[in-house]
């Protein structure tokens, strides 16, 4: 259990090495994940229920996957949370803050895949 957790960790250690989970997965592994990568990608946070409509209509999930996509749903559901917990605890309102517009292009490179 957790081997590739295990080897993702080990290979973040060795600097000798580029990081790259491709090498910890066999091949039908390697598409399942990047299925589920694609799949959370198109999930915009403003738009959840839509988006998990689409991915519903285009993925064939299997139920792990199904349940990995809701587990992200969750996190993503948490991670507002605690953004708005943050806000309040410094005396933020949201809504009075100015828009921020991003200062660095959209990342399109690859992470460790």
């Amino acid at each position: 259990m957790n081997e590739i957790l295990e080897g993702f960790l080990k290979a973040a250690e060795d600097e000798t090495q580029g990081l790259n989970v491709a090498s910890l997965m066999s091949d039908d592994e390697q598409s399942e994940w990047e299925t589920l990568v694609q799949a959370m990608d198109s999930i915009d946070i403003l738009h959840i229920g839509k988006d998990l409509e689409h991915i519903n209509k285009k993925y064939p999930l299997e139920r792990w996957q199904e349940l990995s996509i809701l587990a992200y749903v969750k996190v993503l559901e948490l991670m507002m949370l605690k953004l708005k917990e943050a806000e309040s605890a410094m005396g933020l309102n949201p809504d009075e803050l100015p828009p921020v517009e991003p200062k660095t292009d959209i990342y399109t490179g690859s992470m460790f895949g």
